[in-house]
């Protein structure tokens, strides 16, 4: 495990195992760009996301909020913003931040590429390497894929059909559905 970048007081965090998930989507990746780099898009390919604030974008410096369908309130911070292949995130319960998040677009063909989106949570210094892998394994890891599985599917079903996704549309998640 590895400091995590300073936004946490003190250096009391430590960054854990990075958790990903990957997807090929049958357009363009100019295309699937313009998909997940609008302002407030979120809740159309999001299917836990209830809704999106902007308050500051797009590039470094970007930042928005985004509230789940269960109530919970996250911030996100854009820390890295590379046009048209991806951006690095810090998201958070404000004004803390839980997790580093990259989202990376890879062409595969001339109408096709991959969307990989990895998630490396904080995790609280001073945890045994065994104490850390259990607490990402109880709170991350399964529930994690899960989530990124849907947001990459509800991508995906945006870029290729134009349609935006229903609440859950791929399943119930214990942490980010409406209870």
């Amino acid at each position: 495990m590895t400091a995590a970048n300073g936004n946490q007081s003190d250096n009391a965090y430590v960054r854990g195992e990075k958790i990903g998930a990957s997807r090929e989507i049958g357009v363009s990746r100019a295309a699937l760009w313009a998909v997940v780099s609008q302002p407030g898009q979120a809740p159309r390919f999001h299917p836990f996301c209830r809704e999106s604030r902007v308050m500051q974008w797009p590039g470094v410096g970007a930042r928005d909020t985004v509230t789940y369908a269960s109530g919970l309130h996250i911030e996100r911070h854009f820390t890295g913003w590379l046009e048209g292949k991806g951006f690095d995130i810090e998201v958070g319960l404000p004004p803390k931040k839980n997790a580093f998040v990259e989202w990376r677009i890879e062409d595969t063909g001339e109408a096709s590429c991959r969307l990989t989106i990895s998630l490396t949570p904080y995790l609280k210094a001073g945890l045994t390497a065994e104490q850390a892998r259990d607490f990402q394994q109880r709170y991350f890891a399964d529930s994690i894929l899960l989530y990124l599985d849907s947001v990459l599917r509800g991508v995906e079903q945006l870029a290729v059909t134009g349609v935006p996704v229903e609440p859950d549309q791929f399943g119930h998640h214990s942490q980010y559905s409406q209870p």
